[in-house]
């Protein structure tokens, strides 16, 4: 089943389906048309993790000093057992006062993307513009190189069509070269 295909469907009632819910209603003479739906830009559901990072910054500084854990969360308007585990280095990910939320991260640290970006960028003022193939194969080897933990394909050498998505989203400055 590929997108825009018309399946013959069913008689909805005078009610909203799911889109999984259409399938399981009688068929009748109408038409619908399928669009493929997948998921792929996460929306954030949690209200963990609303403190300022300066904040836990300032308020860590005061604790190494000699503050109380209670006085410096109150005063920073911090979460005391966030607090106390920051202090303590008891959170291998999130250690400090940087903030990291659930468990996904980008496959390439921050300094090694910007790299890549600020290279892309050198070399479109250039004139030679990089086809997204290119860019996988350096995203690739720079993890490689770096001895970075990754998941793309060893076979291709590549990095994939997500990642590659992903990287454009998180950068949209950059443009690439599409072969002719």
């Amino acid at each position: 089943m590929t997108p825009g295909t018309i399946l013959p469907l069913l008689s909805l009632p005078n009610k909203v389906l799911s889109y999984t819910e259409i399938f399981f209603i009688t068929i009748k003479c109408s038409y619908i048309i399928f669009t493929e739906i997948m998921v792929r830009t996460y929306v954030r559901k949690t209200t963990r993790q609303q403190w300022d990072s300066n904040s836990m910054k300032l308020a860590l500084e005061n604790i190494y000093n000699g503050m109380p854990f209670k006085r410096a969360a109150r005063i920073y308007n911090l979460p005391l057992s966030t607090l106390k585990r920051r202090a303590k280095n008891q959170n291998v990910l999130a250690t400090g006062y940087s903030k990291i939320l659930g468990r996904f991260t980008t496959t390439l640290p921050e300094k090694l993307e910007t790299s890549l970006k600020e290279y892309l960028l050198d070399m479109e003022d250039r004139l030679f513009g990089m086809t997204k193939k290119n860019i996988c194969e350096m995203a690739y080897s720079l993890a490689e190189r770096n001895g970075i933990k990754h998941r793309f394909s060893k076979n291709k050498k590549s990095a994939g069509t997500a990642w590659f998505r992903d990287f454009l989203k998180r950068y949209p400055e950059i443009s690439f070269r599409t072969p002719e």
